[in-house]
């Protein structure tokens, strides 16, 4: 199973059985049929679909550095797709601040426009 299979959400697939007899004249036969999901009926040959469950996750940590010199704070932000499936979308926006430059910090976004495969990690740094 791979990633692209998980995104999807499932598998289908679908098996051929073949036989081969002689018949009543000597000639040799073969006969075959498609796997059907439901039934074992002629012409029902439908593939059988093997749902994967999703489960989409994410987690975020933020640390701060204070550089007393440059009177800045560096940010880092390490995203986490804590989930089964890849994650498109993915933006960091600061939600809230105490400190004198609210006006400048809140509501500033950074993203992540690749996207964001499961089980992996992006950090983003800024500084205020």
């Amino acid at each position: 199973v791979t990633q692209d299979d998980i995104d999807a959400g499932f598998i289908e697939n679908q098996a051929l059985a073949t036989g081969g007899y002689t018949d009543a004249t000597g000639d040799p036969q073969s006969v075959e049929d498609l796997s059907d999901d439901t039934s074992a009926a002629d012409g029902e040959d439908d593939p059988t679909v093997t749902p994967i469950t999703q489960l989409p996750n994410i987690a975020i940590v933020k640390t701060g550095d204070y550089d007393a010199v440059a009177g800045t704070i560096t940010y880092t932000f390490t995203v986490h797709n804590t989930g089964n499936v890849t994650l498109s979308g993915v933006t960091v926006t600061e939600e809230s601040f105490s400190g004198t430059n609210e006006h400048e910090v809140l509501g500033q976004a950074m993203s992540l426009p690749e996207g964001l495969l499961a089980n992996r990690l992006r950090r983003l740094v800024t500084e205020y």
